[in-house]
This record gives C-alpha cells, structure tokens and sequence, in this order.
C-alpha cells in the first residue's frame, strides 16, 4: 500500500520501480494522534515527511500568537528544509486529526539527494513555496481583509472549490492562517455572507459564488 502511494504521490511520480524499491527500504511510517507536536520550532531537524494520510499544520508562534503557515494533505511534503541548510526548525509542526507520516532520516535524505531527478523535484516544491510565501506576504502588508479571507478561502478549498466543497476550519484556526485576530475576521465572514458568496457555520467554510469571491482576492 506505501508503495502505491509513493508512486501516486507527485513529489516522486517521476521514480521508476528501482528507485521507488529504493525510497521504500529507507521511509519508515509513523504515526500520529489528533493535536499531536510532529516537531517543533528550534528543533534540530533530523529527519523529513510525506503525509501519507490525515492532516498537518505548519505553524510558527511568536510574542504568544500563532500564525498558521500551511495545511498539509496526503501527498504533501515537509521538513525538508533544516535537512538542507543544517539548521533548526523554522517553524513548528501537528497533526490536526489521526495521520500517517512516511519518515526518511537524514542521513537516507543525503543519499537521496544524490539523485539529480528528485533533486530537481525539490527544488521546484521549495521554489513554489517560496512563491506562496512571497504572496502571503504582499497580501499581509497591501491587501484589505476581505481580499486576505478570500484568498485563504479558496486556497483551502481547491482550484474552483471542488476539490472540498466544504472547508472544516475554526474560526480560531482560520483567523490563524490570514494572520488576524478573530473579530475583524469575523465581520469580514458576515460581510461575505451578507453578498451570498459564503457560508459559514459549525466550523464549516463553503463557497457558494467562486467568481465573485476569486475578483475580491489578490492574485
């Protein structure tokens, strides 16, 4: 079943059998409970992850306030980057719910970077992360509130929200992630609502007019 999964996972769909074979004998699963700390920040980083089922979050926290960074799915990879530059965690890492993490070392990470193919494959996955990052940072400094929530919105939903019709988010978790506190997100929510173009009840975000919510939000 690992198998299959690796093979179907985009970060490693270029891998023929032999070196699938290869990640196999190297990823060892490993298993998480609902709100349970991956790794924290400052951590040394000793090893790297391929959500392989349930949820993560990858957030930072500073002066007693948490900023939500990104939500992890099945396929997803993350902790690469102290495996890189041979730092410390720059941010921290949980599972939201039940999951199943593939784990390969840091040392297997080394031999694996040997590899030009899957080294080329990382280094597109950090270039567009970096590209998030950089946008999330315009939409910070330059963006009003309702353009930040409807980026996030459909960030989280998918391309054209089928991918999760229905988002499930606190408010606690969603203000979090735009990086507000949440009275100003929640007069945004009802601002929103009131245009008909969300819903938002029972921790559950759903996109009810995709393209009047994707004119609001920054490109």
């Amino acid at each position: 079943m690992a198998k299959q999964f690796i093979k179907k996972t985009s970060f490693f769909k270029h891998l023929d059998d032999k070196e699938l074979a290869r990640i196999m004998t190297i990823a060892k699963l490993a298993r998480f409970r609902a709100r349970e700390v991956i790794f924290s920040k400052e951590d040394a980083g000793d090893a790297f992850f391929i959500v392989k089922s349930g949820r993560v979050k990858i957030f930072t926290e500073a002066n007693r306030r948490q900023k939500t960074l990104d939500f992890l799915e099945p396929g997803d990879i993350f902790g690469e980057m102290a495996l890189l530059d041979g730092k410390v965690r720059s941010a921290s890492a949980q599972a939201l719910e039940d999951s199943e993490l593939l784990m390969i070392t840091k040392s297997a990470f080394t031999r694996l970077i040997s590899d030009t193919a899957f080294t080329l494959r990382l280094l597109n996955t950090l270039s567009t992360r970096l590209r998030a990052a950089d946008r999330e940072i315009e939409s910070l400094l330059f963006q009003n509130m309702l353009g930040r929530l409807a980026r996030a919105a459909i960030k989280l939903a998918g391309p054209e929200h089928r991918h999760k019709p229905v988002v499930q988010i606190s408010l606690h978790e969603l203000a979090n992630y735009i990086g507000t506190t949440r009275e100003p997100l929640s007069r945004a929510l009802a601002s929103l609502k009131r245009c008909g173009i969300i819903e938002y009840s029972d921790k559950a975000l759903k996109i009810k007019n995709y393209g009047r919510l994707a004119a609001i939000a920054p490109n």
